[in-house]
């Protein structure tokens, strides 16, 4: 995991914690999170541990894939969401991304994002997130301005 140095400012506002189970995936997103000014403060593979440790993390915003072991990433949302209610959740889908999506936004997620965009878009997705906006990104290969559908 990431470490700020002691004499680094953080915003609070725009900390992740970030909850993905591939370690590639997990480690290049970290590092475009923090690339794009979002200080990562914990990382994990799985739903259950994720939401244990945001609860005592406090971040400002979780950034987890919709499909995981176990709690999946709508789960993930709606126990964030009873948990840390100023907590801002994003989800991050692939294959078949339009499944989930009325679900997602119903749990409470502030973004629902294709995880084919690749790791530098969610990113910059993540920090609109962090500015007060939401962001829901087209399916890879969609033109934008459309909601897939």
């Amino acid at each position: 995991m990431p470490t700020m140095p002691a004499s680094a400012h953080v915003d609070p506002s725009r900390t992740v914690y970030v909850v993905e189970p591939d370690d590639a995936a997990r480690a290049a997103l970290v590092a475009a999170l923090e690339a794009a000014g979002c200080p990562v403060v914990g990382e994990e593979a799985s739903g259950e541990f994720g939401v244990l440790q945001a609860a005592e993390r406090h971040p400002a915003l979780v950034v987890t894939r919709l499909d995981l072991p176990g709690l999946d990433g709508i789960e993930v949302t709606r126990s964030l969401a009873s948990a840390l209610p100023a907590c801002r959740v994003v989800l991050v889908a692939d294959g078949d991304v339009r499944r989930r999506l009325l679900e997602a936004l119903e749990a409470g997620a502030a973004g629902y994002l294709d995880a084919a965009t690749g790791p530098a878009a969610i990113a910059a997705a993540v920090a609109r997130v962090a500015d007060g906006g939401t962001a829901i990104l087209p399916v890879a290969g969609e033109p934008r301005g459309e909601l897939p559908g």
